[in-house]
């Protein structure tokens, strides 16, 4: 149980810093945090629906356990907190959709962790895309995973 918890913590940290630096150091659509205010990070994870909010649950308490071991990240000579804005995915096209779009419009989001499920990733994936966000899942069903790697750049298998 410990094992998995710092592999998990280890990840989380990974994730936050692909995130964060990446998304502060762009030059194009470029997120500008002033100084003294939070760098958002978005969490879409499926927080209701019986036997589906575990799911969520564990990315959204992974996130937070990072936060409670590292909350600030420093970019240049400025230390920057960072906050988590978790919305609900549904597990669902649909959810994944409008919690992308969501996201997308809020200009205080610089990375997002999720969406939890493979449906929700499907439904959030062409608006993350478009908008340049990469989507870093944590949940999704390898089978996706499998029939996502397969797809060559021109959208042939």
């Amino acid at each position: 149980m410990v094992r998995n918890a710092t592999r998990n913590f280890l990840v989380v940290m990974a994730v936050l810093a692909l995130l964060i630096v990446p998304a502060m150091a762009q030059d194009e659509g470029t997120v500008v945090v002033e100084a003294g205010d939070p760098v958002v990070i978005g969490v879409a994870a499926v927080i209701s629906g019986e036997g589906l909010a575990p799911l969520g649950e564990d990315i959204v308490r992974g996130v937070e356990l990072a936060l409670d071991e590292r909350g600030t990240v420093t970019v240049g000579d400025v230390e920057f907190e960072v906050t988590i804005d978790v919305q609900d995915d549904l597990c669902s096209a649909e959810g994944g959709q409008a919690v992308a779009n969501y996201y997308v419009s809020n200009p205080q989001i610089v990375g997002i962790v999720g969406p939890t499920c493979s449906s929700a990733c499907r439904g959030a994936g062409p608006i993350l895309d478009s908008a340049g966000y990469i989507m870093i899942s944590a949940k999704h069903q390898p089978r996706a995973g499998r029939r996502l790697r397969q797809l060559q750049p021109d959208g042939s298998e």
